[in-house]
């Protein structure tokens, strides 16, 4: 079974598809994580065009505290894009061979024999 090309191709094609679908959410994570950055990044430039135009001593208390939120989630947003990038570059890093899946299959008859009745039959149910 390890060395049959078709079970070789169509457990490489399953694996593939498996990881489209980890990967394809957290691409989309990605992409929402940094229009929000974008977004934040908008309002935080309108404000310095802001203080440009008034003078820094003409703002109040409440434009810093703002200022300091949308800087706040800035941070936070760079973050959380980080953390999503490397995740997605761990899921991307895992890909699975041939030689990976033929030497799986070939100790597939092993671990069989190791089974008993009812697990054997739960495992052939699995692969069917």
């Amino acid at each position: 079974m390890g060395r049959h090309p078709d079970v070789i191709k169509a457990t490489l094609a399953a694996s593939k598809i498996r990881g489209n679908k980890a990967i394809r959410p957290l691409q989309k994570k990605i992409a929402a994580a940094e229009k929000s950055k974008r977004s934040i990044c908008d309002q935080i430039q309108s404000y310095v065009e802001m203080v440009k135009k008034l003078g820094a001593d003409n703002v109040g208390d409440k434009f810093v505290v703002e200022m300091k939120a949308l800087g706040d989630q800035n941070q936070k947003a760079e973050v959380e894009i980080e953390t999503l990038k490397m995740n997605l570059q761990r899921l991307e890093k895992l890909v699975i061979t041939e030689a990976h899946v033929s030497d799986a299959l070939l100790q597939f008859k092993k671990v069989f024999d190791t089974l008993d009745f009812a697990e054997q039959r739960e495992l052939i149910e699995l692969l069917i």
